[in-house]
């Protein structure tokens, strides 16, 4: 019953904040009619498969009720998954496939995880003689490719349109990356993700599209204004220009642009 215990699990993670995986085993050695009727129901699919579709459920019912066997069962069939390929060499490809993209991403304990419950589903499948190196910096703690603050802010200079200064930025910034994303995505994958990946994920969904308006509420929340800067702020004399450098600012400086300052 291991598979439908690991559906279970899954389901769990992704439909409460804070997962209590012990509670899901007791109810599994409570209930072994309930686990075997999961564990023959999804029998000829892969649980990969299985995670696959339970997650597209997640991501397109607007409910976020638990699915149920029918519920899953329904978006395998939709999804076309091949049950048909079951060879032994096919299913070393795939379980090993898998196994490698769970490593890449999560690491080694993650990977051998799930190698241990492929082999007790696959019993007959050799899953050894397959090379697989850890890599340096796994998928789940690469770094952001950008400084999504600086880059807003310079985005906004050269529009000539700035009129917050950095700290504003790089709080909506993680106004974005944390509140909101935290509402788009199930709780348990928010949490396991770095800060540099939520910007990433929160910009490949479009979060970042409102950006303007996060700099605004980020502006009247902590200086009861929406912005901080005249739409066309008075001229510094250059030669004074380096103490009035936005990103030198803490979030409590009180700032003087005037001339006179």
């Amino acid at each position: 019953m291991e598979k439908a215990l690991e559906i279970l699990k899954h389901i769990e993670e992704l439909y409460v904040a804070e997962p209590d995986l012990a509670k899901i085993e007791r109810m599994a050695e409570n209930n072994p009619e309930r686990v075997g009727a999961w564990e023959e129901a999804f029998a000829p699919y892969d649980l990969a498969d299985i995670l696959a579709a339970i997650d597209d459920f997640w991501q397109f019912k607007n409910s976020k009720s638990r699915p149920n066997v029918a519920q899953i069962t329904a978006v395998l069939t939709a999804k076309k998954v091949d049950t048909s390929d079951n060879s032994k060499q096919g299913l070393r490809a795939r379980i090993l496939k898998c196994a490698d993209e769970h490593g890449d991403k999560w690491g080694a304990e993650a990977r051998e995880r799930y190698l241990r419950l492929a082999r007790q589903q696959w019993p007959d499948v050799d899953l050894s003689g397959h090379e697989w190196t850890e890599p340096k910096v796994l998928g789940c703690a690469k770094q952001a490719r950008t400084d999504y603050a600086a880059d807003f802010m310079a985005r906004d200079i050269r529009q000539g349109h700035c009129r917050h200064l950095f700290p504003v930025y790089n709080r909506a910034v993680r106004l974005i990356a944390e509140d909101r994303l935290s509402r788009e995505i199930p709780a348990s994958e928010w949490a396991k993700l770095s800060f540099a990946e939520r910007c990433e994920k929160a910009m490949a969904i479009g979060l970042f599209n409102d950006f303007d308006n996060a700099l605004i509420e980020v502006c009247r929340s902590y200086c009861g204004k929406d912005y901080q800067l005249e739409a066309n702020p008075p001229k510094v004399n250059p030669s004074r220009a380096g103490g009035y450098i936005a990103a030198h600012y803490a979030d409590n400086d009180i700032f003087d642009l005037s001339e006179g300052a």
